[in-house]
């Protein structure tokens, strides 16, 4: 049975317009063309300042650029890996989805309906919150 994995992955999006290199990016930096997106396996938010030898000083420069690209409206954040939980009855893991505007609890790992060759549901147990 196939897995998805994808919700263990962080989605940043170039939104500023124009071609532009965010050198805070994880692995030595990224230039994206406008509406880019760059994929990074892990939470980007707790990867930006730790790249290998990076000096405290480097490491806080690299924080503040990714705030600040944000806050100028350059980056954004599309998806970061959504927290996985045991439901204690089931005893199986579940996660948040969230699909216009409606919450749901579902399996981290069940592959989506548009994206599954059966044509049963993947998610057996959804329910919204």
């Amino acid at each position: 049975m196939p897995v998805d994995t994808s919700s263990f992955y962080s989605v940043v999006k170039n939104i500023s317009g124009v071609a532009r290199h965010f050198s805070f990016l994880p692995s030595g930096g990224r230039t994206l063309e406008p509406n880019e997106e760059y994929s990074y396996y892990g939470d980007i938010r707790n990867e930006i300042g730790r790249k290998a030898g990076s000096e405290p000083a480097s490491a806080r420069r690299d924080r503040e650029a990714f705030i600040r690209a944000i806050a100028d409206g350059a980056l954004t954040v599309i998806t970061t890996p959504a927290p996985i939980f045991r439901d204690l009855t089931l005893d199986e893991p579940r996660t948040i989805s969230i699909d216009n505007e409606v919450v749901a609890v579902i399996d981290p790992y069940a592959v989506p309906l548009s994206e599954s060759s059966s044509s049963s549901s993947p998610v057996s147990s959804s329910s919204s919150v």
